[in-house]
């Protein structure tokens, strides 16, 4: 009868295996505790060095930091026949031929780069010029081929 009622009060001291289950548990929960700390803190470490880093370099693609410049820009291209018309510049690098970017310069200018060295390498291209104020303040240029 006694050992029906043990196993019956499985949670009670007269259960066999009753300080051993708690022991464990506790271990195992320390353990877990430790391990979404260390997870936890890792990851608000790179956060703030992610957003550091932004900080430091022009472009910002994986990071909070605030995009706290816009940049006004016109882009012109010229070839063998003149310049071209706004609606060929605004298909080739589907962006507008003159519009705002709410970030730094570098995100236009690395999107003209990156098309002039891959798709329109072969197009008959004599320059590429972008002209951008950053904040409204003085103009500035930017020529392709550099």
């Amino acid at each position: 009868m006694k050992k029906r009622e043990a196993v019956e009060t499985a949670g009670g001291a007269d259960f066999p295996f009753a300080g051993h289950r708690s022991r464990l548990s506790r271990i195992a929960s320390v353990g877990l505790t430790w391990v979404r700390r260390t997870l936890i803190a890792g990851i608000f470490a790179f956060q703030i060095w992610a957003i550091a880093y932004a900080r430091t370099v022009p472009t910002r693609y994986f990071c909070w930091a605030p995009y706290d410049t816009f940049t006004e820009y016109t882009i012109e291209i010229s070839g063998p026949e003149g310049l071209w018309p706004t609606e060929a510049v605004a298909h080739r690098y589907r962006m507008p031929a003159a519009g705002r970017d709410n970030r730094s310069p570098a995100h236009v200018i690395a999107a003209l780069r990156q098309y002039e060295q891959t798709y329109g390498a072969a197009d008959p291209v004599e320059a590429v010029v972008l002209r951008y104020r950053v904040n409204g303040g003085d103009e500035q240029s930017w020529l392709w081929p550099e």
